[in-house]
């Protein structure tokens, strides 16, 4: 009983960890890639 009640917040810290190490990926990738786009788009066109 007692390893079961140990076990399901850690299950739970788990996901919430993997929520957000998938949220910070989709941020992270959404400014490098806005960057990029800024470096080679938008700079070039104001020269």
């Amino acid at each position: 009983m007692i390893q079961e009640d140990l076990q399901r917040p850690l299950a739970m810290l788990e996901r919430l960890h993997h929520f957000i190490m998938s949220k910070w990926v989709l941020i992270l990738g959404g400014l490098y890639s806005g960057l990029l786009l800024y470096i080679y788009v938008i700079l070039p066109s104001i020269k």
